[in-house]
Parts: C-alpha cells; structure tokens; sequence
C-alpha cells in the first residue's frame, strides 16, 4: 500500500486535500500454458481420437508473432495464433505411411506433447483511499475500490484441433483451427464506494470475565462506526 502524504505546508486546507490518500494495486500477471496440437482422429487406432499430427517435411515453423494487432482485419493473432494457414501448412494428419511418422508403420504423429505457449494473463485491481481526520478522534474515509481496473482482456488457448489432412488439401478440418474464440475472465471493471465515519475513544473500565468476548459497545466507549455506500457496475 502506498500512502501519499508528502504536503507539509501550512494550509491545512491543501493538507487535507493532498495527503491522506493511500493507493492499493494488486496485480496478477502470468506467463500462458503449454498446449499441444491434435488431429481430432484416430488415424494410429489406438482408440482415443487424440492422435498428433505430422509435421510437413520442410514446412514453416508454427509459432508466429504474438505481438501483433488483436483486431486488424489481417494477420491479427487471434485469427491465427499459430500457424494455421492452408496454402503453406506446418501440420497435416498423422497415419501409416504418412512421411515422417513415428511408431508402427509410422502410424504415430512426429509433433510432440505440449510444444506451444498461449496467450498470458494479466489483471490489475485498484485501491484507492482518502482519509480526513477531525478534532475528537473522528476520521471520515472515502473507499473506491475496482478489479480488472485497466479493462484487461486476456485471452484463451487457440483451437488446436484440426490440421489440413494433407499438405495440399488447401483446408483445415476444422475452420477455427489456430483461432481464439473466447477470452479469461470478464474485461468488465465493478467499483466499490464506501464513505463512513469512525470514532475511536479511549477503553472504559470494565470487568470482563474470564473466558468471555468484549463487545463494541465495551472496547469503544458506547460508540459505534456508521457507514452507507452504494455499488456500481462500469459499463
């Protein structure tokens, strides 16, 4: 928590204004998981239809630049994640006799488990607090309080399932192969606002017997915090 409380002029009216704000990110950044590229068949019969493709002997590399543009209307990273494309294809299905293929009769695809990363994940909630301070121990706080304060929109792991079935079939078998269909989370920001009073006093003499719990009214004199606030959804 950052507390700004750096004025230490003589006009207690910018002194109220300016200091006695506290600031409280909290942040959630993580590198995206591993996932693997499947064919959706069972072209090796081992009767689990997970089989891994081939990759297509001197073919392009599958990872592409995943700092591109999320909404051009060309080569943005959703539409293609990895490469996905049909006329220069990096995989095609797996099955016996196909060039490349490993296991009995090269039936097993050559790609291996979990080869590519997907899309990170990054959120920032907020914080922030200003407390004004009175004669008698009052204090009047002001909490706004949001998550995902940025708007963040972090996506999903592409569709992987579905390569050309040949390298020169000219199509995917499936037609979200390499895309981004859905994002994690929800890139909407919810703020909360509290304002309330408090007043602290001094403990009065009491007599609490052995193992029993003090109240309110006991540990703060006969005086009890206030508080009202309302919540609202951003658009």
């Amino acid at each position: 928590m950052w507390n700004i409380d750096y004025f230490h002029g003589s006009n207690r009216w910018i002194k109220e204004v300016v200091n006695g704000w506290q600031i409280s990110p909290i942040a959630y950044l993580r590198s995206g998981g591993v996932f693997e590229v499947t064919t959706g068949s069972n072209k090796n019969d081992d009767s689990t239809g997970h089989s891994r493709p081939d990759y297509v002997p001197g073919g392009p590399s599958p990872i592409l630049n995943h700092h591109r543009c999320r909404v051009c209307a060309t080569n943005n990273e959703v539409s293609a994640w990895f490469n996905n494309s049909t006329t220069s294809p990096t995989y095609i299905y797996n099955g016996p006799g196909v060039t490349g293929g490993i296991g009995p009769g090269g039936a097993d695809g050559n790609v291996g488990r979990n080869t590519l990363y997907g899309p990170g994940f990054k959120d920032i909630d907020m914080g922030l607090f200003h407390t004004t301070k009175f004669e008698h121990g009052i204090e009047f706080q002001l909490r706004g309080e949001a998550t995902n304060v940025f708007n963040n929109v972090s996506l999903s792991n592409p569709t992987a399932s579905g390569p050309p079935t040949t390298a020169t079939s000219g199509v995917n078998n499936n037609a979200n192969f390499g895309k981004i269909t859905s994002a994690t989370g929800t890139p909407v920001s919810y703020t909360h606002l509290d304002v309330y009073k408090r007043q602290l006093q001094t403990c009065r003499d009491a007599t609490i017997l052995p193992g029993s719990v003090p109240d309110r009214t006991t540990l703060y004199g006969g005086t009890a915090s206030e508080s009202f606030g309302f919540r609202r959804r951003l658009p």
